[in-house]
């Protein structure tokens, strides 16, 4: 079992990047998407700990959910994921229905107002 953790995890400019603590000499990460291994997985020491960057080829984005694994490669062990999800999944994703509720709401809420100095 890897004492590795994977943190931070983000996606920016269509580079997947975690930190990486709990070890002092560079680790051999892999990282990959249901069949697809990500070609290029970078690790730079940093003063917090080692910098992960991992790029998405265009394979892995598609509609619905992927889910990006990393590995340390000496253990075998998985060590961090980030999902992304693209594309008609996100309706049914929780945090667009909270999105669309408060669009709603403050519409009401501009209603109401507008109903509550006309009638005053």
């Amino acid at each position: 079992m890897s004492d590795l953790i994977l943190s931070n995890t983000s996606i920016r400019n269509g580079v997947c990047f975690g930190m990486l603590q709990g070890v002092t000499e560079e680790p051999k990460i892999a990282a990959h998407c249901g069949d697809i291994q990500l070609p290029k997985v970078d690790v730079t020491q940093t003063e917090e700990g080692w910098q992960v960057q991992a790029l998405l080829p265009v394979e892995v984005i598609n509609e619905g959910t992927c889910t990006v694994l990393f590995t340390d490669m000496a253990s075998g062990s998985d060590i961090g994921h980030i999902s992304i999800v693209a594309g008609e999944a996100l309706a049914d994703d929780l945090r667009a229905e909270v999105a669309l509720l408060r669009a709603e709401l403050d519409l009401l809420k501009r209603a109401f107002r507008r109903h509550c100095s006309e009638t005053s």
